[in-house]
């Protein structure tokens, strides 16, 4: 699961129509030696192709980066901000390019200097505070995803509860966690990764019961999705209903026929049985 939380701030580019009649309009300006006036539609000229030019290099780093071509967007990005040096958008996208490419002081520079253009920049916020989390920096990330709360529409708020979820595991918070995976679900009903990373609280919290109902629900919502069936048969088999895990494992060795640890644990269930039976023999 990854949001799409990128936006562009700048608007659409003005048509070649517009671009032409503005040329006209400051010519015939000068022509009648009104040459200030000139220079001011000259500048708006200017300006809206400077904006769509900056627009078009953005656009091309996102294209790269829907791809994965993280470092052929940060280029991209560079090429937009070098254009429009206070590109906001173009700061945050190029930082989370960075991030992902593994570059994170050079992301987290861009984060800032986006926020620093842009207090309100929620995509900013939010992205460094996953920046942060993943360095274990979890204060830093608890801190940064507040704000993006804070500026989010309702539509991106649960992946933000998402991210303080994570965060709040990885501390040892665990009840906490739950509370932000609940808003995060309150708010996204069919969100099957806070559903998964709450059964996973859960299963660390040693609630069998309900890490087992979170796991059937991330099912119900992704059938194909071979680690709840593992996780969910790991559970079955510690509370005794074996058919119940050798039944899971094999789906998600259906789904997924290169998951190793899925047929190491079947056949440690299949031979469960086997093992009394051996030993009485032995008697």
């Amino acid at each position: 699961m990854k949001p799409v939380l990128i936006a562009l701030i700048l608007a659409c580019g003005a048509s070649s129509v517009a671009r032409a009649d503005c040329n006209r309009d400051a010519n015939e300006m000068r022509l009648q030696g009104r040459i200030q006036e000139a220079a001011i539609i000259l500048q708006k000229c200017l300006a809206n192709e400077i904006g769509r030019v900056a627009r078009s290099y953005l656009l091309l780093g996102l294209t790269h980066h829907d791809q994965g071509e993280y470092e052929d967007a940060i280029v991209d990005y560079t090429r937009a901000i070098d254009t429009v040096p206070d590109y906001a958008t173009a700061l945050t996208n190029r930082g989370l390019s960075h991030s992902l490419a593994g570059h994170h002081r050079a992301a987290l520079a861009d984060f800032q200097s986006a926020i620093s253009l842009d207090p309100r920049s929620m995509n900013a916020y939010y992205y460094r505070g996953m920046l942060h989390r993943k360095r274990g920096r979890h204060d830093a990330a608890l801190t940064d995803l507040a704000s993006a709360l804070s500026l989010a529409d309702p539509q991106e708020q649960p992946y933000i509860q998402f991210e303080r979820g994570l965060s709040l595991r990885d501390m040892g918070r665990r009840e906490a966690a739950i509370a932000a995976f609940e808003a995060a679900i309150a708010l996204a009903p069919n969100f099957a990764d806070a559903y998964f990373s709450r059964a996973l609280t859960y299963q660390k919290m040693k609630d069998t019961e309900a890490a087992i109902a979170d796991y059937s629900r991330v099912i119900e919502i992704d059938p194909d999705n071979a680690s709840a069936y593992y996780n969910r048969g790991l559970l079955y088999r510690k509370a005794g209903q074996d058919h119940l895990s050798v039944r899971d494992y094999d789906a998600a060795l259906k789904l997924d026929p290169g998951f190793g640890r899925a047929y190491a644990t079947r056949g440690f269930a299949y031979l469960l049985p086997v093992i009394p039976l051996i030993l009485l023999l032995l008697v």
